[in-house]
């Protein structure tokens, strides 16, 4: 009668356990949570800038911009190989120079990293950054950096040092930053002279020129340059010339100096490089020292391109704002939040009124 029992029990288990196993496989396979080994992602590797020379012995970073798709959960080895060195190549080359691990955390991972490479040996390498699936090693992007030379690493101190003395000696500024272009254009154009010539514009000219602080600079040069050639053909006389009329005592040329530095509200840079060279004549033959000239002159300058809105200023204060009001105030124009702002701006204000309290006593 057990033994009865037993068997029947046995097949009612065995029974109910193969009918649920179609259904317990069907859920695990609904509810993968791990990376598939057999499917393989795609990927595309950049460079967003690539080094123009590099120091032989010395760890640089190379950055570097990763897109994987139909990679979420899986492991990656970002690697930078010598696919090649030439030249006068010095000492034992490694093979590998570098490596980082990379985590993709979504199907669509896109991420910007640096790989850490170092070079030994004076040479020319080309090196192919290449990105490897972590669990069976294989590629799936890569790209390459094409005759990367190596110099010696004191070499790096010899554009500031010649800077440092074609200046001193020299007594000229300009003279000494383009010596100092040209010195490192030659050490990383492979010492080349005239192929020098071509990398301080192709490459160092070009690439300042991009930045917007260099961009003021150039306009600061070429304005610098205008009132220049206006003061040698006379101009600056003539309308020193015209106020001078209506100076007629230090008292009055001090105000005509702010008057103008109010009038001239586009641009700081423009005011001082207008104002200054305009007035000079006219506060010297009323004896207006050049200190109080040069206090009334920057007083004004900054703080009306400050307060005004048809000023260079206009643009990067309604960037600030509407970056604000993005945040928290979406609907509210950033025009009229500066416009209302104005009266609040209390540097601006108090300084044009301390000038001209002291430009009027």
């Amino acid at each position: 009668m057990n033994l009865r029992k037993m068997c029947t029990d046995g097949f009612l288990c065995v029974l109910l356990s193969t009918s649920f196993l179609p259904l317990s496989l069907s859920l695990d396979r609904n509810n993968v949570s791990h990376y598939d080994p057999t499917h393989i992602p795609t990927a595309r590797v950049s460079l967003p800038s690539r080094p123009l020379v590099a120091l032989d012995g010395i760890e640089f970073k190379v950055p570097l911009r990763i897109l994987v798709s139909g990679g979420s959960g899986l492991k990656l080895w970002v690697q930078a190989i010598d696919s090649g060195s030439y030249g006068h190549v010095q000492g034992q080359l490694p093979k590998v120079f570098g490596g980082k691990e990379i985590v993709c955390n979504e199907d669509l991972f896109e991420g910007e990293d640096s790989i850490p490479i170092m070079l030994q040996g004076i040479g020319y390498y080309d090196i192919d950054v290449v990105v490897l699936e972590h669990q069976n090693g294989t590629v799936i992007a890569k790209t390459r950096i094409n005759g990367l030379g190596t110099i010696p690493g004191p070499l790096c101190l010899v554009p500031s040092i010649l800077i440092i003395a074609v200046a001193i000696f020299g007594q000229s500024v300009v003279l000494a930053l383009f010596a100092g272009l040209y010195a490192a254009g030659i050490l990383v154009s492979g010492y080349n002279p005239f192929t020098a010539f071509l990398r301080v514009g192709d490459t160092f000219m070009v690439g300042a020129l991009k930045d917007a602080d260099m961009a003021m600079i150039l306009f600061t040069w070429f304005m610098s340059g205008m009132v220049g050639v206006i003061s040698r053909s006379g101009g600056a006389l003539g309308i020193g010339r015209v106020f001078a009329r209506h100076a007629t005592s230090s008292s009055r040329a001090q105000l005509l100096a702010w008057a103008a530095g109010v009038a001239v509200f586009f641009d700081d840079y423009s005011s001082i490089l207008i104002v200054g060279p305009t007035m000079r004549p006219l506060a010297a033959a009323c004896a207006v020292s050049p200190e109080k000239l040069a206090f009334l002159v920057d007083s004004t300058a900054a703080p009306m391109a400050a307060v005004s809105i048809l000023s260079t200023w206009i643009g990067f204060e309604l960037s600030v704002i509407q970056q604000q009001l993005d945040a928290y105030f979406p609907e509210r124009p950033a025009l009229g939040v500066l416009v209302a702002g104005l009266p609040y701006c209390h540097y601006p204000w108090l300084v044009l009124a301390l000038a001209l309290s002291v430009a009027a006593t």
